[in-house]
């Protein structure tokens, strides 16, 4: 049975980040001439930048370094009229830049770096974002996506760092290989998409959401961090349990079952803190018996913990052993023989386990009424115990 290591996993992701930092190819091509291909975006003076400029069709914008600019902004009217077409934007640099109600249309970003950025209502249709040769785009220092979309499109290894999304729609696109490291991602829903190798590292925030018609694909290299939970309230934690529990409900449907398990005990860990009074004890007891089903060990660790706990009660309440009393209520007020501490354990060791295993070789009887009445307790608590070890480790072996 292979038991899905979290955080072995989680460490392996941080570490392929600083690798994937250390041999970024595309930086070399980042010269940044100045060329007149740098006049084909408008400077503006004002934190606005409301000196519009349009991007016309087929043109293509190399190795240039674009600062407080704004790209776009046409109004919400005019957006279906003012589309971009097959345009090419290679090896850039866009700094402070706005690029507001535009839409995107088979065009092709390679190597771009944005810092800063303000994308609202932008639309990528049938774009490309990678190319083989590793030439990755870069979004980070607090880019704020909101009212974006995402169709059909390749995102491939496209990596995003301390930025914002807000109402992010993803549909039918390939993130593979892609890096969301301490984002805060707010109602982005995906739909249909190829998330295989995806890593989502140190969320700010995380509500995603799924809206496949058929199916998105997760592989055993998918990984989602957990949350930095900051309110700590009832409401967060319900929130983020779902986020979890649909991706634990993805990874299943992907045949994935072993992973899932793992968030869905991670779902349950956070539903646990949010909840009050019974229901919380239910969900400890429910942990501690089992990890919320995913932890077979913890039932045996349980199990053997009983076996301890009743085999020192007996000690106290009372054994008969071939025909010689163990009773140790004096030892509450001191009075101790040490010399026969451990041969009683021992024996009382021996009898918690033949009970708690339901056994009953009966060379050993509980003497007086708390002594009979516990043993009949360690017997229920036994036969269910040992039912719950079986059931999870039959489970975990099964996934």
């Amino acid at each position: 049975m292979r038991t899905y290591n979290f955080e072995k996993v989680r460490e392996d992701s941080y570490n392929e980040l600083e690798k994937m930092k250390k041999e970024m190819k595309y930086t070399n091509r980042l010269n940044f001439k100045i060329e007149k291909e740098q006049m084909y975006i408008r400077e503006t003076s004002n934190k606005e930048y409301d000196n519009l400029y349009n991007i016309y069709d087929e043109e293509k914008l190399y190795n240039l370094r674009i600062h407080k600019k704004s790209i776009g902004k046409f109004s919400s009217e005019e957006r279906n009229e003012k589309k971009l077409i097959n345009l090419k934007v290679l090896y850039c640099e866009f700094k402070e830049c706005r690029f507001e109600n535009i839409e995107f249309i088979s065009c092709i970003f390679i190597g771009n770096v944005f810092l800063k950025c303000d994308f609202e209502n932008v639309i990528f249709k049938d774009c490309k974002f990678y190319n083989e040769e590793d030439d990755i785009n870069i979004f980070k220092d607090e880019c704020k996506l909101r009212e974006v979309r995402f169709n059909n499109s390749n995102i491939e290894k496209i990596k995003f760092e301390n930025i914002g999304l807000k109402n992010v729609y993803i549909k039918e696109s390939n993130l593979n290989s892609s890096i969301f490291n301490k984002c805060i991602m707010k109602e982005v829903i995906i739909c249909d998409s190829d998330l295989s190798s995806i890593k989502i590292l140190r969320p700010k925030h995380l509500d995603i959401s799924f809206e496949d018609y058929y199916l998105s694909k997760f592989d055993e290299h998918t990984f989602i961090d957990k949350v930095d939970l900051k309110k700590k309230d009832k409401n967060e934690y319900i929130d983020i349990c779902k986020v979890y529990k649909d991706i634990s409900t993805k990874f299943e449907a992907n045949r994935l079952s072993n992973i899932g398990g793992e968030y869905y005990y991670i779902a349950k860990l956070i539903e646990k803190n949010g909840l009050k009074g019974i229901a919380k004890l239910k969900s400890m007891i429910y942990w501690a018996l089992c990890g919320y089903g995913e932890r077979p060990t913890y039932a045996l660790i349980t199990s053997l913990e009983i076996v301890l706990v009743f085999a020192i009660l007996y000690m106290i309440t009372g054994l008969n052993i071939g025909g010689e009393l163990v009773n140790y209520k004096s030892a509450l007020r001191g009075n101790v023989d040490v010399a026969s501490i451990n041969k009683d354990f021992i024996n009382s060791l021996y009898f918690s386990i033949v009970t708690f295993t339901t056994v009953g070789y009966g060379d050993i009887t509980p003497v007086g009424f708390f002594s009979t009445l516990l043993s009949a307790i360690e017997m229920l608590l036994g036969v269910t115990m040992v039912g719950i070890w079986t059931a999870t480790l039959s489970r975990k072996i099964t996934k």
